[in-house]
């Protein structure tokens, strides 16, 4: 399974559809969100946003000529789990799993948590015996670091991209916090202990860099699933979540120190994240010349 950070062919994006309002009253901030972070990708890599034919018009009209919007039914706005993990032949692996619920430094090793796995609505009855040899036949991974879901009120249940993903150089981002008093901090904690022991399939221990994350912010009486790690990798830069945060300037420094030779574009996620997932989460990268 190829790593993220490789050359893509392409990004696709799903435009916001079918939303109930009762539980995502700001829809137009919400496809102007979409909008902002496909005309930031398409700097850096061809954008496709599928829409539905009565949301074509207003879809083109936000995005902007250089989007491709191509019409097609649809019923969900998240790409990276609606769409294919990567483009190899289709199979039908018997397992349930979303693309954001995964994450491999292309090398062998895959990232991933238990609660998503092991979730009784996804895969009743599945050991961790088991899912390792599915993932090992079906992604060509052969080592697994198990963390766990640690955000409240996460839509995703506890997806691995909200909490963790490697970098191209031997490095995992981790999500923080350092008030034990906080909601999140004994389950962050917990990430980080386990990824102390988290080594690569050569055996070689990764680097692990912390970035905190954002204050605590509601939305609908409930915690918003904050996280500057939900960002995605495109072409010679990088797309991330800035949420109007006194850590947000820190967040960008982080990454773009580790990412020299790329450019990071903030854009803004509260109205992203009142949607559900993040920008990693409404985005699929293609790379199709490289599995050629």
């Amino acid at each position: 399974m190829p790593a993220e950070w490789q050359h893509h062919d392409r990004c696709w994006m799903l435009w916001p559809t079918g939303i109930d309002p009762a539980r995502y009253p700001n829809v137009d901030n919400m496809r102007q969100s979409y909008a902002n972070t496909a005309k930031a990708i398409v700097d850096f890599e061809p954008v496709t946003m599928i829409a539905n034919q009565s949301n074509v018009d207003e879809c083109q009209k936000l995005c902007g000529d250089k989007v491709v919007v191509m019409p097609l039914d649809i019923d969900d706005c998240w790409a990276r789990d609606s769409g294919p993990t990567f483009n190899l032949e289709c199979f039908d692996a018997p397992i349930v799993l979303e693309g954001g619920a995964i994450h491999t430094d292309g090398n062998g090793t895959l990232m991933i948590t238990e609660d998503v796995l092991f979730d009784p609505k996804r895969n009743p009855g599945l050991t961790k015996k088991e899912a390792e040899y599915i993932l090992t036949k079906y992604l060509g991974v052969e080592n697994f670091i198990w963390l766990i879901a640690a955000l409240e009120f996460d839509d995703t249940g506890g997806h691995i991209d909200n909490l963790a993903c490697f970098t191209p150089f031997n490095q995992i981002l981790a999500l923080s916090e350092n008030d034990s008093e906080d909601s999140n901090y004994e389950r962050l904690q917990e990430n980080r202990n386990r990824l102390n022991y988290a080594k690569d399939a050569n055996g070689k221990q990764f680097d692990i860099i912390e970035i905190h994350q954002p204050r605590y912010r509601e939305f609908l009486n409930e915690r918003m699933p904050l996280s500057y790690i939900n960002f995605y990798m495109a072409n010679r830069s990088i797309i991330m979540p800035i949420f109007n945060d006194p850590k947000d300037k820190k967040a960008i420094e982080t990454i773009s120190n580790i990412f020299q030779d790329r450019i990071v574009i903030p854009i803004e996620g509260l109205s992203i994240v009142e949607g559900g997932g993040g920008i990693h989460c409404i985005t699929l990268k293609i790379l199709i010349k490289q599995l050629k």
